[in-house]
């Protein structure tokens, strides 16, 4: 087999990644949790810049028993930030809720 996908979790509280092919500014993650049209519906904008060559990078979103979770879309050529948007009913910006960034790298393996 060639290619093997590494799942690297990052979570955001707590996990700093030391590793020679990172810089110390990057990735940069963020969050902007709104309720920009009701009490009932969040939208979610989710962003992380990051010049390193992920083949994917997952967000999860997490409040009481409930989890959402989307793909970020890739960057084009001369961009490196990674983006979504989420329209979230039943979540509710205005109380505590976690989340999480999923990196998935490609490994190339030759035997």
């Amino acid at each position: 087999m060639k290619v093997n996908n590494i799942v690297m979790i990052l979570i955001l509280a707590g996990c700093s990644v030391q590793d020679a092919r990172y810089d110390n500014d990057f990735p940069i993650e963020s969050v902007r949790c709104t309720h920009p049209d009701s009490d009932y519906e969040a939208a979610v904008e989710v962003s992380v810049e990051d010049d390193y060559g992920w083949e994917d990078i997952h967000f999860q979103i997490h409040q009481d028993e409930k989890t959402w979770d989307t793909l970020l879309w890739e960057p084009g050529e001369e961009d490196t930030v990674w983006r979504t948007r989420m329209q979230l009913i039943e979540l509710n910006c205005r109380i505590e809720y976690d989340y999480d960034f999923v990196y998935i790298e490609e490994i190339n393996e030759s035997r």
